[in-house]
């Protein structure tokens, strides 16, 4: 399931970036396109993105679509799916209907657009609020929630960490390499590339062309705006973004040719500027292709230690049910992480009558808490499913409100249990790295045996460049790799050291 949702988010993907490519066609023309389609094809960007089931994934899909309707002059579609972008996934990507926003105010006015915008809002609106209050068991709009929380309830993301304001540049290199900055380029080389208009193509500069260059350029300005001034950053918050970008890089790239053919045909020959600057466009394609594969790779190998060490617990669960005793496999088993909780992909990984469990570590903010059980047909003690009312009660994890939780993301002690109780372990061992609450599980062998074991990248120990790029024969010299094992208990705690770390 876990695998099949992942194939459904990138098919879904694929069709909005083509629908996206089709109307960058149709507008910017066919060059500006095959570079966009190339930027996308190789950025590590959409590799990451496009399957991830995230609320700044569905904003990003939902922008790019509104973007694509807006380029074809199909507005009340483009706002439709901004409005789907805020209200169904991240209400902060809603910015980036900004410029469409503009756009349809002045060339239709403000009652066209209000009448339209707040129809499609409040029908969204209702249907979000009703289906939600319908499930959690109360009013609720969680778009509004997460407004309140994030801008005015006083403590905000950065209670979950803050981040240099160069952050997003690195992470903007790494996942788009050269066409990052070719990106920010965008509005210098248009500026430029307006003072050379006489002698570039006219479709560049058709008013409504221009219009939507500058509008993209508005729309990723705002947001980088945004994401740079907040002290909390992550990775995800790009997302959004990310088509837009990969355009405007193609833009600026298109621009850049052409204006280098105009220069250089005052030196050479008008043939010869035009086979200078398309070994200009392909060297740095190539390059950028090549620095985009690079990553991926590396993503792939130094970090996909989690994905291999889960896809074994069935495995395990299999040859368990043989060699063990019935009672034990009547309790189940707890499969616990500690300072890799982090890193555990999904509840589906986890085989029948397996749990997972938290033990302490050195991290000390709120861990997840499971949700609250299915009920049970008191004659038959099957799980009742989710089905509408009144035809079936809902799990109460739906509605229930949980204890031990806080929004100051304060550490919960309830949620441990204690490591004697897990079955297996799931840790990363770096060498000579050890604390009395997260020690080398690995070399206790009295204890633990190792099931699985997979090289994970030890970045405190590795080059900065092969560690960021997969360079064949040589990131393996430059780089150290730690220890992500699966561990099985080997034998019960003493009563003794049970006793003690209770």
């Amino acid at each position: 399931m876990f695998y099949l949702l992942r194939l459904l988010l990138a098919v879904v993907s694929v069709g909005i970036e083509g629908y996206f490519y089709d109307a960058v066609r149709r507008k910017f023309g066919p060059s500006v396109a095959r570079l966009l389609l190339i930027f996308q094809l190789f950025a590590p960007a959409f590799f990451i993105s496009s399957t991830a089931l995230l609320p700044s994934s569905f904003a990003m899909s939902m922008t790019t679509l509104a973007f694509a309707f807006w380029f074809r002059e199909r507005e009340m579609l483009a706002v439709t799916a901004v409005a789907c972008s805020g209200l169904l996934g991240w209400p902060f990507a809603a910015v980036l209907g900004l410029p469409i926003a503009l756009d349809i105010l002045t060339r239709r006015g403000l009652l066209y657009f209000l009448t339209r915008t707040l129809l499609i809002g409040g029908t969204l609106t209702a249907v979000i609020v009703g289906i939600d209050s319908n499930f959690y068991g109360k009013l609720v709009f969680p778009s509004l929630n997460i407004v309140l929380y994030n801008v005015i309830s006083g403590h905000g993301p950065e209670l979950y960490g803050t981040e240099p304001w160069h952050f997003y540049v690195i992470n903007g290199f790494l996942n788009f390499n050269v066409a990052f900055f070719l990106a920010l380029l965008c509005p210098v080389v248009g500026e430029v590339g307006h003072r050379f208009r006489r002698h570039l193509p006219e479709s560049n500069w058709h008013s409504r062309v221009r219009i939507f260059r500058f509008g993209t350029c508005v729309a990723v300005a705002i947001w980088l705006g945004i994401l740079f001034s907040t002290p909390h950053k992550e990775e995800r918050f790009l997302f959004p973004v990310y088509s837009l970008l990969a355009l405007l890089a193609a833009i600026t790239l298109d621009l850049l040719t052409q204006i280098g053919t105009v220069i250089a045909a005052k030196i050479f020959p008008a043939e010869t500027s035009r086979s200078l600057m398309t070994r200009c466009l392909w060297v740095v394609l190539i390059v950028s292709a090549l620095l985009g594969t690079s990553r991926m790779f590396a993503l792939s190998r130094y970090y996909g230690a989690p994905m291999e060490i889960y896809t074994k617990l069935h495995l395990e669960a299999a040859n368990r049910t043989t060699t063990q005793p019935l009672i034990e496999q009547q309790e189940g088993f707890n499969l616990c992480v500690g300072k890799e909780w982090h890193r555990f992909p999904s509840s589906f990984f986890l085989p029948d009558q397996w749990q997972l469990q938290f033990i302490q570590s050195d991290f000390k903010g709120v861990l997840p808490k499971p949700f609250a059980p299915y009920p049970q047909d008191n004659n038959t003690g099957v799980r009742l499913t989710c089905l509408p009312k009144p035809f079936a009660p809902y799990p109460q994890g739906l509605s229930a409100i949980p204890t031990e939780m806080n929004d100051e993301n304060r550490e919960e002690p309830s949620r441990y249990i204690d490591v004697c109780r897990c079955h297996y372990l799931v840790d990363l061992n770096f060498a000579g790295k050890s604390s009395p609450l997260e020690p080398q599980y690995l070399k206790n062998k009295s204890e633990w045996t190792v099931v699985h074991r997979e090289n994970f990248l030890d970045s405190e120990r590795s080059h900065r460049l092969y560690r960021a790029f997969y360079i064949p024969f040589l990131s393996e010299k430059h780089c150290s790799f730690a220890d992500y094992v699966l561990l099985r208990r080997k034998r019960k705690c003493p009563p003794a050291e049970t006793e003690q770390t209770l």
